[in-house]
């Protein structure tokens, strides 16, 4: 699992940049933990 942040620096663009493909549905949006602290599964 990845942090939107790890996902992004791993992926080497920015974090609005992961949102964005949220959005667009390009990518699965993680379902919010109780944390507070999202986590998206290995790609």
């Amino acid at each position: 699992m990845y942090t939107i942040s790890k996902l992004a620096k791993e992926a080497n663009v920015g974090v609005d940049t992961i949102r964005f493909y949220e959005k667009k549905a390009l990518l699965q949006q993680p379902i919010k933990p109780s944390q507070g602290v999202l986590s998206i599964s290995s790609l």
